[in-house]
């Protein structure tokens, strides 16, 4: 089973949803609506506390910032609680790249 490969359940699950929204960003194809939800379902277990974010998963969620669609971004940087980590001078980086 593809969970065995990490070492938690919240590894797993970050893993799945970060890989699951930058695919969907990269194909026009798929509806906003889709990776949106998917953005959302993270900040809801995150706050439900059903999954723990921790530097790991901010880390690796900070590297898959750029892949996402522009649309999807500060929702995604609230909902994985990474506005210590981006600031302003960051998306404007971002956003020139």
């Amino acid at each position: 089973m593809t969970a065995k490969l990490y070492d938690t359940h919240d590894d797993y699950l970050i893993n799945f949803f970060l890989n699951l929204m930058k695919a969907c960003s990269q194909t026009e194809d798929c509806p906003l609506i889709v990776i949106r939800i998917l953005c959302n379902h993270l900040g809801w277990l995150s706050r439900d506390n059903k999954l723990k974010i921790n530097e790991s998963h901010q880390k690796l969620a900070l590297d898959n910032l750029e892949f996402l669609r522009a649309e999807i971004v500060f929702d995604f940087v609230k909902n994985l609680d990474l506005s210590s980590i981006v600031d302003e001078g960051y998306l404007c980086k971002l956003a020139q790249n």
